[in-house]
């Protein structure tokens, strides 16, 4: 069995004995608090505190219906719209503090996007806590027409996990929306777009669209320089015609940048070449009865729209019909970060075999190098904006060699499996 050996809080991880451990980074430190507990970065199997092993306030979803309807594939990767002329605005990892601005820009632009929701990440606590602001972001999204997805419940890397684990990372998001909605998303997005066979017929398993993109403007690797990623968007529109051509873009709204500049100049190029800002669904020409699952297995058709009579716009009103239930009315306030949250629900680690620990997977979207070192132990940067040594070697050093881009190549923080220039630097 693993376990570890403590030195002072330093951790090494060894084959005898047993685990005597409740929270632990991926840096190997033991510690409580946001840095410490808070997922993706805490590792569940080696610390039960972790914040993503705590089950969330909800019904059981497991024994819901799962069937496969409508035209769109399920349990494989989706990566284009069908539908031309449309642009799928997709916004991953949310909510977060800076998601009701977006939902404004989008409302006074007339734009629909969808929302890969991740039930509990980067200490936020749960989408379904009552004492966060992250309900009424949720209700809001619906009631403004857009769709809701599953990001998983902490932002794991799936295909590095066994396959209890995944399940766990569904259900336990799909127990909080049901907390929320009464229903639960039909479509998904891996995190960090990362899969393999057996997730996707898992996913498949458990009727879910696996969702990826054909247009990533890259954010997240450029908010100092953001107008990078308006390059990236122009570049993209030159010449694309609305008869024949779509998209199905990617962004966070968890970047600052993003949201307050990109977006904005986003929505401009899109709509200037003819093109229409339209959901995940939308694009799919899925019809949006499809979108989510009910306990009962019929999945109605939603119905949500702000009341026209309230009296107050900071007192709307959503009226729906199941599914998808909503408290009857909620507050649209400013959002803020919450962490460090101390959460109340019980400690359920999942079953299962613990995997490895793998210092290469990144706790967040990594930033772009600026002196050539990279990885978690170089303040979580990443090689891949290098246009010939993208790969990170296992001692966190950018280059193109064998020995940054294959043993021990650091896959979170650039490109790995081929090496063809020489760096000559060090590995």
């Amino acid at each position: 069995m693993n376990a570890v050996l403590a030195r002072g809080k330093r951790l090494r991880i060894f084959n005898s004995g047993s685990i005597d451990v409740k929270k632990l980074t991926l840096a190997r430190w033991c510690g409580t608090g946001y840095l410490y507990c808070s997922a993706p970065a805490c590792q569940f199997d080696y610390g039960p505190r972790c914040d993503s092993n705590r089950r969330p306030e909800g019904p059981d979803t497991e024994d819901w219906p799962r069937d496969h309807v409508g035209s769109v594939p399920y349990g494989e990767g989706i990566y284009h719209c069908s539908k031309p002329g449309t642009v799928a605005l997709t916004f991953d990892d949310g909510p977060w503090e800076y998601t009701e601005e977006l939902l404004d820009i989008l409302e006074e632009r007339g734009a629909k996007a969808t929302f890969f929701i991740t039930g509990r990440n980067l200490g936020k606590g749960a989408i379904n806590d009552p004492s966060t602001d992250w309900p009424h972001l949720i209700y809001r999204m619906v009631a403004d027409g857009h769709q809701i997805g599953s990001h998983t419940w902490s932002h794991q890397r799936l295909p590095t996990v066994d396959q209890a684990r995944v399940r766990q990372q569904m259900v336990y998001n799909e127990i909080a929306f049901a907390d929320l909605l009464g229903a639960f998303p039909t479509y998904m997005r891996p995190p960090y777009s990362a899969s393999n066979e057996g997730v996707d017929e898992l996913l498949g398993e458990l009727g879910y669209h696996v969702t990826y993109f054909n247009l990533d403007t890259e954010g997240y690797l450029h908010e100092d320089e953001i107008e990078i990623s308006q390059d990236i968007a122009e570049k993209a529109f030159h010449g694309k015609d609305p008869e024949t051509d779509s998209y199905l873009h990617i962004e966070h709204d968890t970047v600052a940048e993003s949201v307050h500049t990109l977006v904005p100049y986003l929505l401009d190029l899109l709509y200037d070449a003819g093109f229409e800002a339209v959901t995940v669904g939308e694009c799919l020409e899925d019809p949006e009865e499809n979108w989510y699952r009910g306990p009962d297995g019929g999945v109605q058709k939603r119905v949500v729209e702000r009341d026209q009579d309230s009296t107050s716009a900071e007192n709307p009103r959503v009226k729906s019909k199941n599914p998808l239930q909503f408290l009857e009315k909620f507050r649209f306030k400013s959002p803020k970060p919450h962490y460090p949250y101390a959460g109340t629900n019980n400690s359920l680690p999942a079953n299962g075999s613990h995997p490895a620990l793998n210092e290469s997977l990144p706790l967040t979207h990594p930033v772009p190098t600026t002196d050539g070192r990279c990885g978690h132990a170089f303040g979580n940067t990443t090689c891949i904006n290098q246009k010939i040594e993208n790969c990170c070697s296992k001692n966190g050093w950018c280059g193109a060699t064998e020995g940054h881009c294959l043993a021990g190549c650091q896959e979170g923080f650039g490109r790995c499996g081929m090496f063809g220039h020489s760096s000559g630097g060090s590995v």
